[in-house]
């Protein structure tokens, strides 16, 4: 698109460059929270920023890479990249709702969490049930099919 455009490459370059700056600048709040952890442990806040920015960047190079120069490699049948898709989306996602749903409905007080779903109090009382119940089965039913698939 941008080739056939009056000026292209430079919108394209400036494009591109803006673009970049607001991913990165939006990463940056992800790191807020193992900083603040981190801080908790007596690490500064610079240092932990650099170590887990550098951490975070890692881990990402075999996604990068994936495509490129290790096309070849596989892990459990897959591609580098459709790896760590089926890791995050299809694994971690639903075990990280399971576990937010057994916290939510097991562990947080039921006045609580009455309190924050801000229904009405027979319809909270369904939804606390459901939570504890019926959410947990269901979020395992998914995990279980899509280990499987």
């Amino acid at each position: 698109m941008f080739a056939i455009m009056p000026g292209g490459a430079w919108i394209a370059i400036a494009f591109f460059f803006l673009l970049s700056a607001a991913a990165l600048t939006s990463a940056v709040s992800l790191l807020e929270v193992p900083v603040a952890i981190a801080g908790r442990l007596g690490v500064s806040r610079a240092s932990a920023a650099v170590a887990i920015a550098l951490c975070a960047f890692l881990a990402g190079v075999p996604s990068a890479l994936g495509s490129g120069p290790w096309r070849e490699v596989s892990l459990a049948g897959r591609q580098i990249l459709e790896a760590v898709d089926f890791l995050a989306a299809d694994l971690l996602l639903p075990v990280v709702g399971i576990l937010v749903t057994l916290f939510a409905g097991w562990v947080l007080p039921r006045d609580e969490a009455l309190r924050h779903c801000g229904l009405p109090r027979p319809l909270a009382h369904a939804w606390h049930a459901a939570l504890r119940y019926l959410a947990p089965a269901a979020m395992l039913v998914t995990l279980i099919t899509l280990a499987f698939d």
